[in-house]
């Protein structure tokens, strides 16, 4: 059996394995479709993440830890990010390492990111990383099935200065953070909602409801972007600011529709 598990906020990580179970003919399922106590045998076991402040999703590394069992005769990663895959990968595998097991192999790739700073790549920019991230899956595919087993992959945490590049709208986000109080970037709708709902179905951890006509955000989010990227009418803002105010920029991998990460 080949199992490619999947957490994605706007499509990078949910696209990437969706190619690797493709070409692998693995089974594609959410990671969060795993619940305490479950165990996993598999002869083939991949894993697919975005990056969040230079780790897994917290949300996932909970899921891995609560299982009851990870057996596999191969266990692959793949953490997708924006600005540096530093020692992530190590982090997950240490995860792995204590349930008895641990990566065979474990990649990074590069895409356009959806969070604060986002706002500072160029369009050609984008492209680029699109395009780059399509070579990265192809010899990744290439390598799985050759079985050509390479070290963990870590970089800089200034990988293509990109934290540099982006450090001015950084620290302006920083500035808003320490002067207004975290307080004051609490999700919220503005007068555009249309009620659709959309907000509550994309989030992957259940943290949006709808509550008379309006979306309701709770205590569980996992900063995903997702509902403020997939919004049809961007009315979800992080307190009084837009997307340019806090230096985000529209992204949504463009090979990926809303319904398939729903």
């Amino acid at each position: 059996m080949k199992l490619v598990y999947y957490f994605s906020g706007t499509g990078n990580s949910y696209y990437a394995a969706k190619i690797i179970s493709q070409q692998l003919g693995a089974t594609l399922l959410p990671v969060l479709s795993l619940k305490k106590g479950d165990s996993i045998k598999a002869d083939f076991l991949c894993f697919v993440f975005p990056i969040y402040d230079f780790k897994a999703p917290k949300k996932v590394l909970e899921t891995i830890e609560n299982l009851s069992e990870v057996q596999a005769n191969s266990i692959v990663a793949i953490a997708t990010y924006g600005v540096a895959l530093s020692k992530a990968l190590y982090n997950f595998n240490e995860v792995l390492e204590k349930k008895g097991t641990g990566l065979s192999q474990g990649y990074g790739i590069k895409f356009p990111h959806n969070a604060v700073g986002s706002i500072s790549l160029s369009q050609s920019e984008i492209s680029s990383r699109l395009n780059k991230a399509e070579e990265k899956l192809t010899q990744i595919v290439y390598n799985i099935k050759e079985q050509e087993y390479s070290t963990i992959e870590k970089t800089s945490l200034f990988e293509d200065m990109t934290i540099i590049k982006q450090m001015p709208v950084l620290l302006k986000f920083l500035y808003i953070l320490l002067t207004k109080g975290a307080n004051s970037l609490k999700f919220n709708t503005t007068k555009d909602c249309t009620s659709c709902g959309q907000c509550v179905k994309i989030c992957p951890v259940d943290n949006i409801q709808l509550k008379g006509s309006l979306p309701v955000f709770g205590d569980n989010c996992t900063s995903c972007f997702a509902c403020i990227q997939w919004c049809p009418q961007h009315s979800i803002h992080m307190g009084k600011y837009s997307f340019k105010e806090i230096y985000i920029q529209s992204y949504r991998h463009p090979k990926v529709k809303a319904t398939d990460l729903m």
